[in-house]
């Protein structure tokens, strides 16, 4: 005698479909750089899969008609009724609601369908449909607190404090503990004036990511760095300029954006000027991404929506701030915000401070207003020029064929402007389309540029030429093995290192390829990290992105070979490290650190001390 009411639910292609979602949301991450192929797995995967599963429901499931548009509506009324009253802002947007929360509920769903089978389908619908709100609850205590650089989501309890909320707190109810007494603090009635061994604006005094200064120890087991200070900052991808005893960063407090000064002898802050805005996206969090600049006297930022600021290096006092949006036609930050650091030129008795911007989506003018030049001075535009829509870059000063000029990258290709007028001098076209390039280029000489993008794009090795007044540029080679997402990379000894996806590598900058065997790649899987080259120590300091350790390489093409490393903070770090006097800078997101570098006189001495011993 059959069973009153049977279960009449195919379930299997239900499993089939939730097992292809979560397939193209792990593996193309764990088998592919990051690129085209990662983001067509992840629309056709989880599109396709949640298309499928509705067409399943609705056609193929064999449950009974008035159930399954009942099913379809009360889904679309969970979903209605999370995003509007009970998800956290940061779970109810877009990204963590199709790549995570729509694969979760048809996996629940799926699950109840498994465990109900046996079940008469008047009982297994209930069971289902448990699985279904207990994960709608479940989501509803969830917070989304940004992603890694592959777009990994990071989850934590909405209940729970967030970082900057633990920061803000901190400040308000422990002031003393981000703000030095006289004796520790820089002199706020000193001029401010630069000095060798200084990193004066986004990576180094040269653009370049190297440092200059004194060798130290590559021996960390024996002679480690000696933390100095750590302290909580605020949320931000700022890195740092260094002048003499002072660190300037930027970051966000609570609705206002930050420029500070902090003591590099303690990390006490010194003074902070602010702005208010607040720029958020859910995959990068809060806060400011551009770094501070310093010229004579004066420290410049630029904020991820669009404040341009002159302040006084000594005291934090405003001389002048601009907004992006009001001076340029574009009239919202990008995708990202503005990321561009201030990049001061000389110009007459004045300097120019030179931010790149952007153009309005979709604009064609070929000469446009990407890129704005305001006097140093009053902070007046002096000049607008340049192509592209976005761009997360920030102009370099160059000199090529004894030519100073500006290179300008976007996402239209690499731009050079005459830094005094902005006129065009010439232009490499090789478009992203909509995604960002992120990464700097690299002068490898006075005619050779190289030229790299994440998202599959990879590089280009570019030859500048001039002649008789003339300005062209050619294609020397192509690669796909230097990919690099938002991880700039730099030259040494005629080899590029960086970022391919996850893997740091080594690349010839003359014809674009692969110089480490890629049998090595598993030795550098440090995550979408940073790098700044320590010259006199022949050293790579490479910045890891989830582990919050500095590893320390030998820069040589026959291979990655490990000198030492070090647990230097805790958590993502994107933040560019900084070396200058002698010591390492770090941050994140949560916090900073400075250690004091040894000094190879003192290892010495302590090396033959262990040796006697």
């Amino acid at each position: 005698m059959a069973a009153a009411n049977p279960n009449p639910l195919r379930v299997w292609p239900a499993v089939l479909l939730v097992v292809v979602m979560w397939a193209s949301i792990i593996v193309p991450t764990s088998l592919v750089p990051f690129g085209m192929a990662t983001m067509w797995s992840l629309m056709v995967g989880l599109g396709g899969g949640t298309v499928g599963y509705l067409v399943w429901w609705l056609l193929a499931s064999r449950v009974p008609w008035p159930d399954r548009v009942s099913g379809l509506l009360l889904l679309a009324a969970l979903l209605l009724v999370g995003t509007q009253f009970l998800f956290h802002p940061t779970a109810s947007q877009p990204m963590p609601l199709l790549t995570m929360l729509i694969p979760c509920l048809l996996s629940a769903t799926t699950f109840g369908f498994l465990l109900s089978k046996p079940l008469p389908w008047n009982a297994a619908r209930w069971v289902a449909l448990a699985w279904l709100i207990m994960t709608v609850v479940v989501w509803s205590g969830v917070r989304v607190d940004g992603s890694d650089g592959t777009l990994a989501l990071q989850l934590s309890w909405r209940g729970l404090p967030t970082a900057e909320e633990i920061f803000l707190a901190q400040r308000r109810y422990n002031r003393q503990e981000n703000r030095s007494d006289d004796a520790a603090t820089p002199g706020t009635d000193q001029q401010v004036s630069l000095s060798p061994g200084d990193w004066p604006a986004f990576r180094g005094p040269d653009q370049d990511s190297v440092f200059h200064g004194a060798a130290f120890p590559t021996d960390w087991g024996l002679h480690a760095p000696r933390q100095l200070w750590r302290r909580r900052v605020g949320p931000g991808w700022s890195s740092f300029a260094v002048i003499g005893d002072r660190v300037y960063t930027q970051e966000q407090r609570g609705e206002l954006e930050a420029t500070v000064c902090y003591n590099g002898n303690t990390g006490d802050e010194a003074w902070s000027a602010t702005t208010p805005a607040r720029f958020y996206k859910v995959e990068s969090g809060p806060g400011p991404l551009a770094t501070p600049s310093f010229s004579a006297g004066a420290v410049y930022s630029c904020g991820a929506a669009g404040a341009v600021t002159r302040m006084d290096a000594a005291t934090g006092a405003v001389a002048w701030q601009r907004s992006l949006t009001d001076d340029l036609p574009r009239d919202a930050p990008p995708e990202w915000g503005f990321a561009s650091s201030p990049l001061i030129v000389p110009h007459g008795e004045s300097a120019l401070v030179v931010v790149y911007a952007g153009n309005p989506p979709g604009d064609a003018d070929p000469t446009g207003q990407a890129v704005v030049a305001y006097d140093s001075e009053t902070g007046e535009p002096v000049w607008t020029a340049g192509v592209g829509d976005h761009s997360y870059c920030t102009p370099m000063l160059v000199e090529l064929h004894g030519a100073p000029q500006l290179l300008c990258t976007s996402n239209a290709g690499l731009e050079s402007l005459a830094p005094a007028t902005g006129e065009r001098l010439w232009f490499y076209e090789w478009s992203t389309g909509e995604f960002p390039r992120i990464a700097q280029p690299v002068v490898v000489d006075e005619q050779t540029l190289v030229l790299a993008s994440g998202y599959g794009y990879g590089a280009h090795g570019i030859r500048v030429a001039h002649d008789e007044g003339r300005w062209s540029t050619e294609t020397l080679w192509q690669s796909r093995v230097l990919r690099p997402y938002f991880n700039d990379f730099l030259l040494h000894d005629g080899y590029l290192y960086g970022f391919d996806d996850k893997f740091f590598t080594c690349v010839n900058a003359s014809t674009g390829e692969l110089a480490w065997p890629k049998r090595t790649r598993r030795q550098t899987q440090f995550g979408c990290g940073q790098v700044v080259l320590a010259e006199k120590s022949d050293a790579l300091l490479v910045m890891t992105e989830h582990t919050g350790e500095l590893v320390l390489m030998a820069p040589s093409p026959e291979g990655p070979r490990e000198l030492s490393r070090m647990q230097v903070l805790e958590g993502k770090t994107w933040n560019h490290p900084v070396l200058a006097h002698g010591r390492l800078f770090v941050r994140n997101g949560v916090e900073m650190a400075c250690y004091e570098l040894p000094a190879v006189e003192i290892a010495a001495t302590r090396t033959r001390t262990a040796e006697l011993e």
